[in-house]
């Protein structure tokens, strides 16, 4: 994902629907059979604590297996301009209320 943020640092949206992010405080790794890598192995995703994506303001992360809030609040830390957020279908496991 650094990667990704420093090759388009005015990237303003960014469309992350179905992929295997299920946490985005620190490491992100597919489940055992989820997605495949170029060697055949799971795909991992490096999610850093610094700020990749600082321009943008619409962000699209639905059908993701996100399973916490703390991941769902880590948002406003990665994109400090953001200002959309879809999260239609993630699964978060803690109940507000």
């Amino acid at each position: 994902m650094r990667r990704l943020g420093r090759a388009f640092p005015r990237l303003e949206n960014l469309v992350m629907t179905s992929n295997p992010l299920s946490d985005l405080t620190g490491e992100v790794k597919a489940d055992e059979g989820d997605v495949e890598g170029a060697a055949g192995g799971n795909v991992s995703v490096e999610w850093s604590g610094a700020v990749d994506f600082p321009c943008v303001k619409s962000l699209n992360i639905g059908s993701t297996p996100i399973r916490s809030w703390e991941s769902v609040d880590e948002l406003r830390r990665q994109f400090p301009q953001l200002g959309d957020v879809r999260l239609h279908g993630i699964a978060c496991g803690a109940v507000i209320g």
